[in-house]
C-alpha cells in the first residue's frame, strides 16, 4: 500500500487531498501516474507530464523513480 497526495490545482481538480492505493505490480512512480491517468480523460488532462512535480517521501523525483510499499507520493 502507498499513499498518493494531491496538492494545489490537482487537489482542487480531483476534489480530494489524497488517497491510499495498492502498489500492485507498479515498480516506478511513473507507473502509478499512468494508472491515475487511465481513470478517465479528466485525470489524463490534469496529469500532463511537465505540468506537475512528483515527490516521493518528500524528495523531488522523476517518473522512473522506484517505489515500495509504504511510500508517500505527492503530486504538486
Amino acid at each position: 500500500m502507498i499513499r498518493v497526495l494531491y496538492f494545489a490545482r490537482l487537489a482542487e481538480a480531483f476534489k480530494k487531498s489524497g488517497e491510499p492505493m495498492m502498489k500492485g505490480s507498479a515498480k516506478t512512480v511513473g507507473q502509478i501516474v499512468d494508472r491515475l491517468k487511465a481513470r478517465d480523460s479528466h485525470w489524463e488532462k490534469m496529469l500532463v507530464e511537465g505540468q506537475f512535480q512528483i515527490m516521493v517521501n518528500k524528495q523531488i523525483v522523476n517518473g522512473d523513480h522506484p517505489i515500495k510499499d509504504g511510500d508517500e507520493i505527492a503530486l504538486v
